[in-house]
């Protein structure tokens, strides 16, 4: 079982990999609109909401990068 502290760093690793890359973080709200612009777009199926926020982030990622 993790500790109070484990638990943590493991929150804020999270926590970072979606807040996109040090020097170009992405904000969660531009995330979530691309993730419901690609929803609408596969025809609002339910069920890939997570699919969706990271293909969303990647998107964004690479934008950000080029």
């Amino acid at each position: 079982m993790k500790t109070a502290t484990e638990k943590k760093h493991v929150y804020d690793d999270k926590k970072h990999k979606h807040r996109g890359h040090r020097n170009h973080p992405i904000p969660d709200e531009e995330i979530a609109l691309r993730a419901y612009e690609i929803w609408q777009e596969q025809g609002c199926k339910h069920g890939h909401d997570g699919e969706d926020w990271l293909k969303a982030e990647e998107e964004l990622h690479t934008h950000a990068s080029e």
